[in-house]
């Protein structure tokens, strides 16, 4: 065998006793990964949602797919708590980003890359890096670190979900790396999620507004506009000339009350018209009897 077969071996040798492949960097654990992921997270140096990667020695891909088929609903418009747990720490940044397709149909083209101003050893413009929400992204820059010695971190970032509902969408994580020649220079995390409307706001039903309103709006339903008893009664004041014709929207259970001639009134959105001509007939039944009274009475001395 040649020294140069012999170098290579020893050089393949090397780099799989210290490459990162046996340690992955970081897991997602809420809202659950689309993956059964390793104790350490792994598939996840595979863009855009972990699978992928088929270097030599360096890759991670895992066939078939270990899917979970895990999804989690949320409302649209939710503030959600993250949380993600380094494995590995390395100094850098994260970002999350919401495409509407699910993790395993999910494309470069939905989850480009963060930017990078040297793609082989993993350089970025710590200045240019955005911050906040931005296209597809929901947060960037979270938990710049900069240093190349730190211990490994429990991370829960808050990132607020679109207002638009998605039967079928997919949250990426991704680790942006500092530094870090000879693998992939971003770690790569999905989870597949529901995002269903908002519930509708509450509706405060102990201010039903004054007896009043109350009684206009029976006689809203009334079909010969006649007010109904209620109105007067409650309010406090005293009975007008119609106060006998009482009238209800729901004829289900029709009141009764008595006149002034004792002539008893139901009064029914279907008979409108009969409680009107009983409340003519009684009116002018009382005023017959006042002249009559007045006749017999005679002449004040």
């Amino acid at each position: 065998m040649s020294k140069r077969v012999w170098a290579g071996l020893a050089l393949a040798g090397g780099l799989l006793l210290c490459s990162p492949r046996a340690e992955a960097h970081f897991r997602l654990v809420q809202p659950p990964s689309w993956l059964n992921e390793d104790s350490l997270g792994g598939p996840q140096k595979g863009s855009p949602c972990g699978p992928g990667n088929t270097m030599l020695i360096l890759g991670d891909d895992v066939q078939p797919v270990p899917s979970s088929n895990a999804v989690t609903t949320f409302s649209a418009g939710q503030t959600v708590a993250l949380q993600l747990e380094e494995t590995v720490y390395h100094p850098g940044y994260f970002r999350v980003s919401l495409a509407r397709t699910k993790a395993a149909r999910a494309t470069s083209a939905d989850f480009p890359n963060p930017p990078l101003t040297d793609p082989v050893d993993c350089h970025y413009d710590t200045k240019a890096v955005a911050t906040g929400a931005h296209d597809n992204v929901l947060a960037d820059g979270l938990f710049m670190a900069e240093g190349q010695d730190g211990t490994n971190r429990s991370l829960m970032p808050s990132i607020k979900l679109p207002d638009e509902p998605c039967d079928e969408c997919s949250l990426q994580v991704v680790q942006v790396m500092e530094g870090h020649p000879g693998s992939s220079c971003f770690y790569f995390h999905c989870a597949d999620i529901k995002i269903v409307a908002a519930p509708a706001p509450a509706v405060d039903l102990t201010d039903a507004g004054s007896s009043a309103d109350a009684g206009r709006l029976r006689d809203a339903g009334n079909p010969i506009g006649v007010p109904g008893t209620a109105d007067a009664g409650r309010a406090g004041g005293a009975p007008d000339a119609t106060a006998d014709v009482a009238v209800r929207s729901d004829a289900s259970t029709p009141p009764t009350h008595a006149d002034a001639g004792g002539c008893t009134v139901v009064s029914r959105r279907t008979t409108g018209f009969v409680d009107c001509a009983c409340f003519l007939v009684a009116a002018a039944a009382t005023a017959v009897g006042r002249r009559t009274r007045r006749k017999n009475a005679g002449p004040h001395k």
